[in-house]
C-alpha cells in the first residue's frame, strides 16, 4: 500500500527543529498546523506571516471550527497553534487564549474491556503474534507504543521482569513492571517464531526495506541455484542482527492486524465506538483496553495503589516515592506475583475477580460465626464446671459426718 507523504511546508518545520519534541510528536504537530492552514483555505503556509493578517480572527475562526472535535483534540490543537505564534513573535491576548482553551478536556469514548473469557474468545482467532503482543500488554500494564518499542535486551525472561528505558517511555522516566508465567510461556513461543515472521515481513513488503535502508542497514541479496535457474534471495542475517525488537511491527500494522482480528470473531468484538464527535471511528475493544484491563484488574485487589500506579507508568499519582519505587523491584514484585492471578487468561477458572473476593469474603464470615459459636461452648462448659465443683461444695456440707465416713 502507498502511502500519502505529508506536505511539508519551511515555515512549519523551521518550527519544528526550535522545539524539543520527539519525532513522533513532531508528526502530530506537523498533521494539526497543516489542518490549522486547511481550515483556513491557506494554500501556502509559508507566506502566511507576510500578510500582516489578524491572526486573533484566524484562531477564533479555527476554535469555532474544531468545536465539534473531541475536547482532547481540540486543546491539542489550540496548544500547538499557541505554540508556533510564540515562536514567531506573535502577540495575542492571555484571555483570548482562555477563552480558546477547554478548562478541563476530557476523551469521550465509549471502551469495553475484556474478561478473561472474552480475551481467550479473540486469542482463540489469533496468530503467534498478536496473541503475544496482546498477552504481553495485558500482563504487563505497557502502552502499545512501549511495547512496540521494546528490544530483547530490556526483557528478563528469567526473573519476568521488563524494563522501560527514559527513551520510549511516555514519561521520559525509566521505570520496570513484570509478566506472569503464562506470559512467559507465549512468549517463549514467540520468540521462538519471531526471526521467521522477520524474514517473510521483509521479503513481502518494499515499504519495510526502504525504512531498512533508512535506519542504515544494508540490504545483500544472495545468488542461489535452484536446479538450471539462479534467482536472487534477500540475505536477512543483518536485518536480523540490527532488528532487536521483540515485536518487530509498526503501530498501524498492529492496530490494523487487531482489527482484522476483531472482524473474524465478530460481534460483540467488533463493535464500533459509534460516538459521533471522533473524527475516525475505532473498535470498542481497541488495544489500548488491554492496558485500561490490566489497571482496573489489579486495583480490584488488595495490592498497594502506589505499586500499581508505578508499574503502569503513572507517575503523577506518585510524587516523591517515584525514586524510591526504582530501587525496589524485589518489593514490587513480590506485589505483582501476589495478585498477578486476576490478570491470567487461562491459568485461572473464577470468570470475575470480584466474585473470588466475594466467596472468600462468605468463607471468612462462617469461619468467624464458628469462632464465635465454639468461644460460646468453651463459656457454657466453664460456667457448667463451675456449677459442678459448687455443687460438690454444698454437698459436703449438708452431708452428716457419721454417712460421709460410711
Amino acid at each position: 500500500m502507498t502511502r500519502t507523504p505529508v506536505t511539508k511546508y519551511e515555515v512549519i518545520e523551521t518550527f519544528l527543529t526550535k522545539i524539543k519534541i520527539e519525532p513522533s510528536t513532531q508528526s502530530v504537530y506537523r498533521s494539526w498546523l497543516n489542518h490549522y492552514f486547511k481550515l483556513l483555505e491557506i494554500k501556502n503556509p509559508d507566506t502566511y506571516f507576510d500578510n500582516g493578517r489578524d491572526y486573533s480572527a484566524d484562531i477564533e475562526k479555527v476554535a469555532t471550527a474544531i468545536k465539534e472535535y473531541p475536547p482532547r483534540s481540540q486543546q491539542s490543537i489550540i496548544s500547538c497553534v499557541k505554540r508556533f505564534m510564540q515562536k514567531k513573535n506573535i502577540q495575542i491576548d492571555e484571555n483570548k487564549w482562555e477563552e480558546w482553551t477547554l478548562k478541563k478536556p476530557y476523551a469521550i469514548t465509549m471502551d469495553k474491556r475484556f474478561t478473561p473469557e472474552e480475551l481467550r474468545t479473540v486469542l482463540e482467532h489469533a496468530d503467534l503474534k498478536m496473541k503475544a503482543l496482546a498477552m504481553f500488554l495485558g500482563c504487563t500494564g505497557c502502552r502499545l507504543r512501549e511495547a512496540l518499542l521494546m528490544t530483547s535486551e530490556w526483557v528478563d525472561m528469567k526473573n519476568r521482569m521488563v524494563t522501560i528505558p527514559a527513551e520510549i517511555s511516555k514519561t521520559k522516566r525509566e521505570r520496570y513492571t513484570f509478566f506472569s508465567e503464562e506470559c512467559k510461556r507465549v512468549l517463549d513461543e514467540w520468540l521462538k517464531q519471531r526471526e521467521k515472521f522477520l524474514t517473510e515481513s521483509v521479503n513481502k513488503s518494499v515499504w519495510k526495506r526502504e525504512q531498512l535502508v533508512k535506519k542504515g542497514i544494508n540490504i545483500k541479496y544472495t545468488t542461489v541455484k535452484i536446479g538450471k535457474k539462479k534467482i536472487k534471495k534477500l540475505d536477512v542475517s543483518e536485518i536480523i542482527k540490527n532488528e532487536d525488537r521483540v515485536f518487530p511491527m509498526e503501530k498501524d500494522n498492529a492496530i490494523k492486524s487487531w482489527n482484522l482480528l476483531l472482524e473474524r470473531c465478530g460481534l460483540p468484538f467488533n463493535k464500533k465506538d459509534m460516538n459521533k464527535k471522533l473524527k475516525a471511528k475505532r473498535y470498542q475493544y481497541h488495544l489500548h483496553t488491554l492496558r485500561k484491563m490490566w489497571f482496573s484488574r489489579l486495583m480490584s485487589t488488595d495490592a498497594n495503589p502506589n505499586h500499581v500506579n508505578f508499574l503502569g507508568g503513572h507517575e503523577t499519582y506518585l510524587a516523591g516515592v517515584y525514586n524510591q519505587f526504582l530501587e525496589q523491584p524485589e518489593l514490587l514484585k513480590r506485589t505483582y506475583d501476589k495478585f498477578s492471578f486476576c490478570l491470567n487468561i487461562y491459568d485461572v477458572e473464577p470468570s470475575d475477580i470480584n466474585e473470588m473476593r466475594e466467596s472468600n469474603t462468605l468463607k471468612d464470615t462462617k469461619i468467624k460465626n464458628l469462632e464465635n459459636e465454639l468461644e460460646g461452648l468453651k463459656y457454657r462448659v466453664f460456667i457448667m464446671e463451675k456449677l459442678e465443683k459448687m455443687n460438690e461444695k454444698i454437698d459436703k456440707k449438708i452431708t452428716p459426718a457419721h454417712d460421709r465416713s460410711h
